[in-house]
């Protein structure tokens, strides 16, 4: 095809697409030497120009080094300024701003975004994160001067949240635990930034109330990109079934509000270069409104170019134009190089601008061969359109889904030409209802329809397909090579090319599933230890039982959640609550959010507090779709049987007292904590530690036991597993033991 046959301009700006993801990577000093060599590689191929007659070659290096050059320049800018932000971390500071948006943080706290005007006294502008360890009143505009202390980034939703901070402008984190050191100010001064937050905030809250329920939220999350209010459970099924790109604003969204708005203005008999602007500019102000995210910036700004290209009468190239917009993009903020959004968006795109003209001949086939009315062939073509669109997405992102999410679904292209209609239909009626109120029933039933639509397709087992094996990265690898390949070499029959990445793609998935079912290697154990305290997970090829020990945090669960993915599960069949604490509706929450959790199992309550908080479990579980049983029996690897599954409230605070011990293959596995000794199952635990081959010591409840050492022959075990050094004191002489381990990092092994 060779796509960039006589396209200087988009050879360049793909090159410095690359160079910025390489210089990314670069230390500053490897940067600015880089920067030096720019300068003088772009000095040098300025004079070639002029003395060169074939000059194409030449303007694509001279446009990719005054890009690289400009790129260069930014990164050090911008990595000096966030490592100066980065210095206040554990420093005293007193800020002044104004609020930017409420995140969905956890029950127990406040996350929002601010522009801060001022940092002890000195004028600056910078975008940082607000974490209360309360419910604050601060809503989208306020002004405030609040006194805190610099914070590194938190684990949200079990995600990377620096990675995410940084990519989105945000340069540091301040911590504030007294709601006395936050009070509201004075301002007048104007922020079209802040107003457009306002409104957006104001646009949401209003079509959510008009449509209702989920279907409202949605609405919001697909007109306005609000995602954040978006239901745990939803967010998954939109995850497990892929096709979280319908919640990301981009072309498709720009392209259904402009084809209706355009038609509107035909209608009142308006001049097509009105027209033209008229659209261009509800575009762009479309784009600032909901936050400019990178997918929306690409369609936006590439109906930027068209325009320009209409009315100076040149030819418009989409992935020219696409190249240029993310040189763009990159150029001015080079953060957005670790959006891993942008790069599907911007990748997807270019592949179906590329390579859709292959089928170009397909209508031709259609109104030659069938002997319907031509809209009939309109709508079969228009179908078949669509499915090679699908397929070429899917098959150029395979790759990157294998590199950096370590799955894909197979039910993405079916479920998105399902959704493409009642999506749509929702997206439509929801301009339309923030201007008729009245129109939010039509809106609703949309919105149910798309819902109950990706609900359904997101319950069909086995719709996730792991890819973090070698094979089946290999194999992606060369999906995505021989893509390029077909798209830069000079070759006839493309089509028939075009069959060598949709083979490759077919043998990627069944690498995978052969890595994940034709070996037999038994049940993995796995202990993880977190801040929160400590959790298990046992794997058999795709079934996965995952035990929580912990007080109810994030953070262990997002590694229990990597550990299960890299295991070759992607859902967790039985979660296992051993004792109950006011933050596990949270950890519920955030599980959901990133794995489909099948059955949850609690513990027996033993009294009041316990049965309201089980009673709270069970309408969190039951929101996100997760069948709740109090005990531990029939769980879904079939080689495990629980043999213990016990907690003791402890008198005058102390924490409860776990004992857990189970049954894998026969050998024997038993956790306890430092309540267990002096409570009232201390025989059980006795039993339990006879039967173990290894033995788990949890840190939970060690900070205020009395304990100093457990009569016990711990030299017959397999292995002990402590967490921390104070651990050892319930092991008499445990330095002349070989069999203790140490657990700073995840240990998982097989059991034999």
């Amino acid at each position: 095809m060779h796509i960039f046959r006589e396209r200087p301009l988009a050879l360049a700006c793909c090159a410095f697409a690359a160079a910025a993801v390489l210089a990314r990577s670069m230390s500053a000093t490897v940067q600015l030497i880089c920067t030096i060599l720019a300068t003088l590689s772009l000095l040098v191929l300025i004079f070639l120009f002029f003395k060169k007659k074939k000059r194409a070659l030449f303007l694509a290096i001279l446009v990719f080094l005054a890009l690289s050059l400009a790129l260069l320049s930014s990164y050090l800018f911008f990595h000096v300024r966030y490592q100066n932000w980065q210095d206040r971390i554990g420093e005293d500071c007193v800020v002044e701003g104004v609020i930017l948006e409420r995140e969905v943080g956890k029950p127990y706290q406040s996350v929002l975004t601010a522009e801060i005007h001022k940092i002890n006294g000195k004028r600056c502008r910078a975008d940082v994160r607000l974490l209360f360890p309360y419910a604050t009143s601060l809503q989208v505009g306020d002004s405030f001067r609040l006194s805190g202390v610099g914070a590194p980034f938190e684990t949200k939703y079990m995600e990377n949240e620096e990675i995410n901070a940084l990519k989105d402008g945000i340069l540091l984190c301040i911590y504030s635990d007294d709601m006395k050191n936050c009070e509201l100010i004075e301002n007048d001064r104007f922020s079209l930034r802040v107003k457009l937050s306002q409104w957006n905030f104001a646009a949401s809250y209003r079509l959510e109330q008009a449509v209702g329920g989920e279907a409202g939220k949605f609405a919001a999350a697909l007109l306005l990109g609000t995602r954040d209010h978006l239901s745990g459970d939803t967010s998954l099924h939109f995850q497990r079934v892929g096709v979280t790109h319908i919640l990301a604003l981009s072309g498709m969204h720009v392209s259904v509000l402009i084809f209706v708005f355009e038609n509107f203005l035909r209608l009142l008999a308006c001049p097509k270069r009105i027209r033209s602007i008229t659209v261009c500019v509800i575009a762009f102000g479309y784009l600032f409104f909901t936050g400019a995210s990178p997918s929306i910036a690409r369609a936006v700004l590439m109906l930027g170019v068209l325009t320009l290209g209409y009315y100076w009468n040149t030819d418009y190239d989409s992935f020219t134009s696409i190249s240029a917009v993310l040189a763009i993009m990159l150029l001015f903020s080079p953060n957005a190089v670790l959006d891993m959004g942008m790069w599907l968006s911007f990748v997807a795109s270019a592949a179906i601008i590329v390579f859709l003209p292959a089928f170009d001949s397909v209508q031709e086939l259609l109104y030659a061969k069938l002997t319907l009315s031509p809209k009939w062939i309109k709508v079969i073509s228009a179908a078949i359109t669509a499915v090679v669109v699908g397929l070429a997405a899917n098959i150029v992102l395979i790759y990157l889904q294998a590199r950096f999410f370590g799955e894909m679904s197979l039910m993405s292209l079916p479920a998105t030409l399902a959704l493409s209609i009642p999506t749509n239909l929702l997206l439509i009626f929801s301009a339309i209802t923030l201007l008729i109120p009245q129109a939010s029933v039509l809106a609703a039933l949309a919105g149910d329809v798309s819902l109950e639509i990706t609900e359904w397709f997101s319950n069909i087992e086995g719709i996730l397909i792991p890819l973090n094996d070698i094979f089946s990265q290999i194999c992606a690898l060369a999906t995505l090579l021989a893509l390029i390949f077909i798209a830069v070499a000079r070759l006839k029959h493309v089509k028939r090319w075009l069959l060598l990445p949709l083979a490759l793609s077919f043998i990627t998935v069944l690498t995978s599933l052969a890595v994940t079912h034709i070996p037999n290697r038994g049940t993995s154990f796995t202990l993880v230890h977190a801040s929160g305290g400590d959790l298990l997970l046992f794997t058999n090829k795709e079934k996965s039982v995952a035990v929580d020990f912990s007080d109810g945090t994030a953070t262990g669960g997002m590694q229990i959640i990597e550990i299960a993915n890299e295991l070759r599960s992607t859902e967790l069949d039985d979660l296992i609550l051993t004792h109950y604490h006011n933050r596990d509706t949270y950890f519920i929450a955030s599980m959901a959010r990133r794995i489909r959790v099948k059955t949850l199992h609690l513990p027996h309550p033993t009294d009041d507090e316990e049965r309201a908080i089980a009673n709270q479990l069970t309408k969190e579980a039951e929101r996100h779709g997760i069948r709740v049983v109090f005990g531990a029996d029939d769980l879904a690897i079939e080689d495990i049987k629980v043999l213990a599954f016990d907690h003791t409230v402890m008198p005058h605070d102390r924490h409860d007292a776990l004992l857990f011990s189970i049954a894998v293959d026969g050998e024997v596995f038993t956790y306890i904590n430092g309540s267990v000794p002096q409570s009232p199952i201390a025989d059980k635990m006795y039993k339990m530690l006879d039967a173990a081959k290894y033995v788990i010591i949890g840190d939970t409840g060690f900070a205020n036991s009395q304990s100093t050492s457990v009569p016990h022959l711990w030299r017959e075990h397999a292995a002990i597993y402590v967490t921390e050094e104070k651990l050892l004191r319930f092991i008499e002489n445990a330095d002349l033991f070989q069999n203790i381990v140490h657990v700073s990092l995840p240990i998982t092994f097989f059991v034999k």
